[in-house]
This record gives structure tokens, sequence and C-alpha cells, in this order.
């Protein structure tokens, strides 16, 4: 994620469970590490001078948010389990989604487990009334922001 504040631009990054770095790019064409954080999780996502990161831990779902500037944690909000998942900020709220399509190639493939192979005209099952394990459809933590 990038953000800009005044004539400097932030870039910001995430390694997982490795960390949060934020750097600064200057006149200079350089960049250089301004804050941070021992606490990682899937790509950044900036909003309103609010850095958020989604961390997917098994021993409980965060979603933390870092001042963009400083890196100070300002928040860090239990929220359900996910993998790639990413807040939505709007409208004074933060909107979180839950669940991982566990079973990827189930969804790509037309609702049959295992069919991985099925191809283009291939005739595609129909999709089970009720998900497999692993997939939680409609789930959405919401906050709203002070």
């Amino acid at each position: 994620a990038t953000a800009k504040f005044g004539n400097t631009t932030y870039l910001f990054a995430s390694t997982g469970r490795g960390g949060t770095t934020a750097w600064t790019f200057g006149a200079d064409h350089k960049l250089k590490e301004a804050w941070q954080s021992k606490s990682g999780g899937n790509s950044p996502f900036y909003a309103g001078g609010l850095l958020y990161i989604y961390d997917p831990a098994p021993a409980g779902a965060k979603l933390r948010v870092f001042d963009a500037v400083s890196g100070k944690p300002v928040a860090e909000l239990d929220c359900g389990t996910g993998h790639w998942n990413s807040p939505i900020v709007a409208d004074n709220r933060i909107a979180m989604p839950e669940g991982a399509i566990s079973g990827f190639a189930f969804a790509r493939a037309g609702g049959r487990p295992g069919a991985r192979g099925a191809g283009p005209g291939a005739p595609a099952a129909a999709a089970p009334a009720t998900p497999p394990p692993g997939i939680q459809p409609g789930i959405v933590d919401i906050w709203r922001l002070p």
C-alpha cells in the first residue's frame, strides 16, 4: 500500500507473520525505513491516515490498525478466520469479510469436489445448497470508526 502525506510518499509492506515495515520515498528516489512492527499479516490497506493489516493467525485472527505515519498501534480487533481477506473502509466503517474458500477447486469446478481437470465444455455439476467445510459465505464483521 502507498500513501502521501504532504510531500512525503510512504510505502507499506507486510511479510505475513514476519512483520510490517513502512518506508518513505524521498526526492533522492531512495527508500528509507520509517517504522517497523513485529505484527504482520496480509497486504496492508491504507485509508484515512490509518494502516489496516489482517492477520489470519490460527491462534485468533486479528485486524490490526496502525497510525500510518508513526506506526503506533491504534487498535487490535478480533475477527473471524480467513485466508487472503482484506478490510473495506468506507463511510466511517470497517468491514472485514470472514471465511476462506479452502475448497477453491470446488468453487472453480462448478461444485464438484476434486474436479480440478474440468475444463471448458465439460458439464458442470450443480453446486450443493450447503457449502463444504471451510466455506462460510455471507459473514462480515463491521466496526464503526470514532
